[in-house]
C-alpha cells in the first residue's frame, strides 16, 4: 500500500502518515498501533505492518506500508528501506521528467513565438523598403529628360517611407 499527500488528507489521524508529515519518519519501522493496521485487520489481513518512507532529494514524499504477521526483523527493515529509497528515486525521476517535458514545451512555444515575430518584422520592413526601391528606380531609370521633375515628385514619398522605416526599426529595437 502506497500513501502520500492524498493519503495524508484522507486519513489525518494515521500514525505512520503523521510521522511523515512531521518529518520524523526517516527509516523503515514496524507499526503496531496505526489506523492502517485497523483497516487491514478489518479486511482480514492482520494489524501489523512496516512503514517505509519514500525519500527523494526533497525528503520523504510518501510511505510504503508492508503487511506482516509478525514484526519485521532489522535486516528486513533495512531491505525495505532500500526499496523505499529506490521507489523514492523513481518518484524523483518521474517528477524531473515531468519538469523537463514542461521546460521543453515552454522552449518550443518561445521558439515558435520568436519565429512568428521575426516573420512579422521581416514583412513590415519589406513594405517600405520595396516602396523606396521603386521610387529610386523610377528616378534613376526613367526617361532622362525629366529626371529632376521625377526626383521632385518622388522625394517626398521617399522621405515619408524612410521616416516610416526608421520609426519601425526604433520600435523593434525598443522591444529587443
Amino acid at each position: 500500500e502506497l500513501c502520500g499527500e492524498d493519503g495524508m488528507a484522507a486519513n489525518p489521524s494515521c500514525a505512520c502518515l503523521s510521522l511523515l508529515r512531521h518529518g520524523r519518519l526517516t527509516q523503515a519501522v514496524n507499526m503496531i498501533e496505526c489506523n492502517h493496521g485497523e483497516r487491514l485487520n478489518a479486511l482480514g489481513l492482520g494489524r501489523l505492518h512496516a512503514t517505509v518512507p519514500l525519500c527523494t532529494s526533497h525528503g520523504a514524499v510518501g510511505v510504503l506500508n508492508v503487511m506482516a504477521q509478525s514484526p519485521f526483523e532489522s535486516g528486513d527493515l533495512a531491505a525495505l528501506a532500500m526499496v523505499g529509497e529506490l521507489l523514492g528515486g523513481v518518484l524523483e525521476q518521474s517528477r524531473l521528467r515531468a519538469q523537463l517535458a514542461a521546460g521543453w514545451h515552454v522552449a518550443d512555444e518561445t521558439t515558435k513565438a520568436r519565429y512568428e515575430l521575426l516573420g512579422f518584422v521581416a514583412h513590415e520592413l519589406q513594405t517600405p523598403v520595396a516602396a523606396l526601391k521603386a521610387a529610386a528606380a523610377s528616378v534613376l531609370y526613367g526617361p532622362s529628360e525629366s529626371t529632376d521633375e521625377r526626383a521632385h515628385t518622388f522625394l517626398p514619398f521617399v522621405a515619408r517611407e524612410a521616416e516610416r522605416l526608421s520609426r519601425m526599426i526604433r520600435s523593434f529595437l525598443a522591444l529587443a
